[in-house]
């Protein structure tokens, strides 16, 4: 496999059991390794899904405590960005999401995102304490 592969980040919470969880498995695990370089960025590591993962996945821990520590792993993530440059990152649920758009106002020309919600985003920014800044964020 060459050095020109595109390098995606897959950024979560954690690894889980749950839905989402597994879906961001099965694309790591049938992702073509001959065009991409995958990345897993996990922000806790913890989760029954790790073993399902190939052993081929580089898997990056941003060792997430609490929920404040927003700022810490913001500063992780944005130090991983500019270290392997990926051309694109895929964001699963909701703090993930909202960390990884958060990042992007520090660069000129940033990746694509791909966020990808497990619920209705209308309703879910309605009911949490920081709605409003997630809708700065969504298009």
């Amino acid at each position: 496999m060459g050095n020109n592969r595109t390098p995606v980040f897959f950024t979560i919470n954690s690894l889980g059991v749950g839905g989402a969880e597994k879906v961001l498995i099965n694309y790591l695990n049938t992702i073509d390794m001959s065009v991409f370089r995958p990345f897993l960025i996990v922000f806790e590591d913890k989760g029954a899904f790790f073993k399902l993962l190939k052993p081929n996945i580089k898997v990056i821990t941003l060792h997430k405590k609490n929920w404040f520590d927003f700022i810490k792993i913001s500063l992780k993530l944005l130090i991983l960005i500019r270290q392997y440059r990926p051309r694109i990152i895929v964001s699963f649920l909701d703090y993930a999401n909202l960390i990884t758009l958060v990042t992007r106002f520090f660069f000129l020309s940033f990746p694509k995102i791909i966020v990808r919600e497990s619920n209705q985003l209308s309703r879910l920014y309605k009911k949490t304490r920081y709605g409003w800044l997630k809708r700065l964020f969504i298009k």
